[in-house]
């Protein structure tokens, strides 16, 4: 199994906390890409199947922060998105999909922060293909997922739906092969990563793996904006 960790954002809604991009922010003594490295090989992914896509364009992706990562991620495949402030989340997605060589991967964004305990389920998940969610919080307003007898129907923003989507997944041979089909029309490159999933679920099923709600303790946190980054720093996960 491989790993694909989307990392080429420019992190700009961090503000002034932060110089480098998201996946190099400390979080107590480690880097958030350092402590997804540590997580990934601890459920069995060796380093050399981890794939990095980081950016070229953009303040943050300096070639010191680019040589950062190299340093990081070792035995790893580093991928660089020319094109980062230009196109959406999606075609860093594609480049990581075509480096995969159709084997089965998990997907992750460079700046979440999520527990071992998390990505074992999601590893080692009795299906192919696993897609993550919540439950929303009161007045929450992000993607919504439809799931029907633990399959994952639809996905959007008008979705009627108490789950939301979470971003961290297993795509496995077969879904990864009806991706890279659908992903060859370019249209999905500018749109987020939940579209081209969205257009072939009812096709190609994706299982969904329940996530605990945002209370007591968090096994999963997308560091967006200031608020996101010091609840992870006063966050404590064993890695």
């Amino acid at each position: 199994m491989k790993a694909i960790i989307l990392a080429a954002g420019i992190g700009k809604r961090l503000g002034n906390i932060s110089l480098v991009p998201k996946c190099l922010i400390e979080i107590g003594e480690k880097t958030l890409l350092e402590r997804q490295i540590d997580i990934l090989t601890s459920c069995g992914i060796s380093k050399e199947d981890i794939l990095v896509v980081i950016g070229e364009e953009g303040e943050t992706w300096s070639e010191e922060n680019r040589q950062k990562v190299f340093k990081i991620s070792g035995k790893g495949k580093i991928i660089i998105n020319d094109k980062n402030v230009e196109l959406n989340h999606c075609y860093s997605f594609w480049l990581g999909l075509q480096a995969s060589n159709g084997d089965e991967f998990v997907c992750l964004d460079g700046d979440s922060f999520f527990t071992k305990e998390l990505l074992e389920k999601v590893v080692h998940s009795d299906f192919d293909s696993v897609l993550s969610t919540r439950k929303a919080l009161q007045g929450e307003k992000k993607k919504r997922v439809l799931v029907n007898e633990g399959i994952i129907k639809e996905i959007g923003n008008e979705v009627n739906s108490e789950r939301i989507y979470v971003p961290i997944l297993k795509i496995g041979a077969d879904f990864s092969k009806a991706l890279n089909e659908k992903m060859k029309s370019e249209k999905y490159f500018d749109l987020a990563l939940d579209s081209p999933i969205n257009a072939i679920c009812n096709e190609y099923p994706i299982h969904n793996l329940d996530i605990p709600e945002l209370k007591g303790e968090i096994s999963f946190l997308n560091i967006n904006t200031p608020e996101e980054y010091n609840l992870a720093k006063s966050l404590i996960f064993s890695s």
